[in-house]
């Protein structure tokens, strides 16, 4: 949804023209994702928050940090008995504290448990994957990451996903990191 010369747009307001415009070509790759990313979560998150977080990471026009906001939103908006986010909470339950070794650890469990081959490799890897999904704080006696809570991002969320809806795109996590 960032025109030519990175500047927003706030003139799509329909599916039909978003499609439109998408279909003609004029977006480049990076604004399609951007605009498909309003599509599929403009019913899930408040609208203008949505749309400020879009906006800042498109500015940066590097797509892996769009890639790596939409990880966080369809973690953050998926059904709570989806099987990766029940995994995550499982492991990495709010108010307790892991080591970076521990983090890397538990998330490698995870993605072993969800049948996906992918490891993470490196703890700054890992607490970074972590990140993605829950607010933390770095507890400086033991170098540790204490789980705060959901929504890093600290959207409003206006509903969250229901169970079927989640079936298509259990893999889907694994292609935004």
């Amino acid at each position: 949804m960032l025109a030519e010369g990175g500047q927003f747009c706030w003139y799509l307001q329909n599916d039909v023209e978003i499609i439109e415009k998408l279909s003609i070509g004029r977006l480049s790759s990076l604004q399609k994702k951007i605009a498909r990313a309003f599509i599929d979560y403009r019913d899930y998150i408040d609208n203008d928050q949505l749309i400020e977080k879009l906006r800042e990471k498109g500015l940066k026009k590097d797509s892996r940090e769009i890639n790596s906001l939409l990880h966080t939103l369809k973690f953050t908006v998926s059904a709570p008995g989806d099987l990766y986010k029940s995994r995550m909470n499982k492991y990495f339950p709010i108010g307790k504290s892991f080591t970076s070794d521990e983090v890397l650890r538990w998330i490698n469990v995870v993605l072993t448990e969800i049948n996906l081959s992918y490891k993470v490799q490196t703890p700054v890897q890992a607490v970074k994957y972590l990140k993605k999904h829950f607010k933390t704080k770095v507890i400086r006696k033991g170098n540790k990451q204490l789980i705060l809570g959901p929504n890093p991002l600290g959207v409003t969320i206006l509903k969250m996903k229901e169970e079927i809806e989640d079936k298509s795109l259990q893999t889907g996590f694994m292609n935004d990191i």
